[in-house]
């Protein structure tokens, strides 16, 4: 190569589909086009510009004639060996799939339907795919019905009433004192049915059980005779009226005050004791299979139908968005009719399906920013990619609940490595995360793009995470945001391993949506507490132990009220310093927006009151004014009411019927 010659650049372009999505460009860069299937080198030197194919440059190389190499990274200057190491290699390498997997599956996958029958097959695929989802969703939430004998002895058929997973025969935070909204308590026996698997739902919120606090576990308290306010269908899998795996129909039969609840463990489950009174209860007791049709969840034949026809859609060689759309759609219907703990409610099939549209409209986006650039194309000609690669890992996905109910419980947050038991479960996720984000950095500082990147994510973690307490609000990242706000990450590296990520994210993206919705990024710091349970930091009551005493007519307690301290303007100030400020109550309730003190006697709100102290009344029997029976000790906690919602509980304090208190610690999560 004659020396005097401007110095070329080469670069090579994959033969599936275009590349270049790098940011910026200028007219001197090399330009790429594809000529009978050869890779082409397109030159580029000043003004001049020439043209060869991979089969020409190999002749080149075999007649002796140099390539051009860039210099070592060891005799660049400084300032380039660091522009090198932030912005990547230069230029920057185009990563592309090459040829697909298994060349001859894929060919003969790609040629199964002729190209001329591709637009009607398509047709008759979606026909198929909605009439058959519109059956199954008849058989799984419309079609069961049950039988029982009247008072005449005539058999009459009836509906079942249709409970999720976390439902519950007496909700006692929507009951009011002393259970007065609910009243009068269901004396009649109903039947419920049960969605699949709901032997590994837990709580993801603490809650109390008279004393104690229980955390990422079912709410079942009791053995045989269960608390009312316990998950039914939970109750019912742990009696062994149902099997998890199928869920069906059960008979809840309500039942009145009952003085203490036995643990025991069965069917895979523990459920939780409870030593003092509670006004309501229920049993549960199976149906017999002569007297009910259609009650088992077919989510298993579903599930596997809807997963076995899926991936047919590909043989009618839809483009990127309509594949990406299409799969989206059905999925987001699967997961509201026919998937694990699908709600059945009108409220949640209303409410998630107002999500369609929003949900649709962001899987465009995504389609243009993300999917349409590192899916391989056509995507028929690698079925092995797309199918396995990125559908495969998005649809596991969907049984998110599944997999988290398989492993010990646990959070994602630093108590996560507070246990012993859990430390293996939080090192193997952080492992798998680290690699992850180290396969992807290295594919984006190949390609250039990793400074620009890091940029982007730096300025959107500043702005959801520093910006919103400034504004007195806190984030809250829902697992549909991880999905949405990684997948632009993957835009500008066409690897395999970019496809698996990208299935993964899709998946969470779409199971997030479709199961809760568009959620918001922000929440108040108080519902931020809540969320996580019991955490102190908003006005909360504190033991006044000098003001405890037993009289006559019972044990009298007293509490203050820790509030944050303000200005005159009514702005907080001196962070965690707090006053307390006890006897009055009223004027002490309306300094702190609070609407009234819930005086809670094991686990049943008893009284609500604006002073800052409660008798309760001590008689081994029925307790007069209305007050449940007393067994000692008692647990009390009060829980400011602030409009409609339940502030932070203050601590739980026993007491005897003596006087004698105790308090108990503030729980934290392990």
């Amino acid at each position: 190569m004659n020396t005097s010659e401007p110095k070329m650049r080469a670069r090579a372009i994959s033969v599936d589909g275009p590349l270049d999505h790098r940011p910026g460009g200028s007219s001197s860069a090399p330009s790429s086009r594809n000529s009978g299937g050869d890779t082409v080198l397109v030159m580029a030197a000043g003004d001049a510009s020439s043209t060869t194919t991979a089969s020409d440059s190999q002749a080149n190389l075999l007649r002796g004639s140099p390539s051009p190499s860039p210099p070592a990274t060891g005799n660049l200057p400084w300032k380039d060996r660091l522009h090198r190491l932030v912005h990547g290699p230069t230029p920057p390498i185009e990563l592309s799939l090459g040829p697909p997997w298994m060349p001859r599956f894929a060919g003969w996958f790609s040629n199964l339907v002729p190209s001329r029958w591709r637009g009607a097959y398509l047709t008759f695929y979606h026909v198929v795919m909605i009439a058959s989802l519109l059956v199954w969703t008849y058989l799984a939430n419309y079609a069961a019905v049950t039988y029982t004998v009247d008072s005449r002895g005539a058999r009459v058929a009836e509906v079942p009433a249709e409970y999720g997973c976390r439902a519950q025969p007496l909700l006692a935070s929507k009951c009011g004192v002393l259970g007065i909204d609910c009243r009068p308590f269901a004396t009649r026996a109903y039947t419920v049915r049960c969605p699949a698997d709901c032997g590994s739902a837990r709580s993801l919120s603490a809650f109390y059980v008279g004393g104690d606090v229980a955390y990422l576990v079912p709410p079942v308290i009791g053995n045989g005779v269960y608390r009312g306010d316990s998950w039914a269908c939970v109750a019912g899998v742990h009696a062994g009226v149902l099997q998890s795996a199928a869920g069906g129909c059960m008979r809840v039969v309500p039942g009145g005050e009952v003085a203490g609840f036995a643990s025991a463990e069965r069917n895979g489950i523990t459920s939780l004791a409870f030593n003092g009174t509670y006004p309501a209860s229920f049993r549960v007791e199976a149906v017999a299979e002569g007297d009910q049709q259609w009650c088992g969840t077919p989510v298993g034949p579903a599930t596997a139908y809807f997963y076995v026809l899926l991936p047919w859609l590909l043989l009618g060689h839809p483009s990127a968005g309509h594949w990406v759309v299409a799969t989206a759609c059905y999925v987001f219907y699967f997961v509201i009719f026919l998937g694990v703990d699908a709600q059945r409610s009108d409220d949640f099939i209303t409410s998630a399906v107002a999500q369609l549209t929003p949900y649709v409209a962001v899987t465009l986006v995504l389609v243009r920013l993300v999917f349409a650039r590192i899916l391989p194309r056509p995507l028929a000609a690698y079925p092995v990619e797309t199918l396995g690669l990125v559908l495969a890992p998005a649809l596991a996905m969907l049984f998110l609940e599944v997999i988290q109910g398989a492993l010990p419980p646990f959070t994602l947050t630093s108590a996560l490595f507070a246990s012993a038991s859990r430390a293996t479960l939080g090192l193997v996720l952080l492992a798998v995360f680290l690699v992850a984000a180290s396969l992807q950095g290295l594919s984006l500082y190949r390609t250039g793009t990793l400074a620009r990147t890091a940029l982007e994510y730096t300025v959107g973690s500043v702005l959801l995470f520093a910006v919103p307490p400034l504004l007195s609000l806190s984030p809250h990242v829902h697992h549909y945001m991880v999905g949405m706000f990684l997948m632009p990450a993957l835009r500008w590296t066409r690897t395999r391993t970019a496809l698996v990520f990208l299935g993964v994210l899709w998946g969470l993206f779409m199971h997030g949506i479709a199961r809760w919705g568009f959620d918001s990024p922000l929440t108040t710091a108080l519902a931020a507490r809540q969320a996580v349970g019991l955490l102190a930091g908003t006005p909360r009551p504190v033991w006044n132990a000098t003001a405890t005493a037993a009289t006559d007519d019972g044990v009298s307690l007293a509490w203050s009220l820790a509030i944050p301290r303000v200005d005159g303007a009514g702005k907080r100030i001196g962070g965690n310093l707090t006053d307390l400020v006890g006897a009055g109550g009223e004027e002490t309730a309306a300094r702190a927006g609070i609407a009234a003190y819930a005086v809670f006697l094991n686990d049943v709100e008893v009284q609500r009151t604006l002073r800052a102290s409660v008798t309760l009344a001590v008689d081994a029997g029925a307790a007069r004014g209305g007050m449940i029976a007393w067994t000692d000790p008692m647990a009390v906690r009060v829980v400011p009411r602030r409009g409609g919602a339940m502030l932070d509980s203050g601590p739980v304090l026993l007491v005897w019927r003596n006087g004698t208190t105790k308090e108990l610690p503030a729980w934290k999560p392990t």
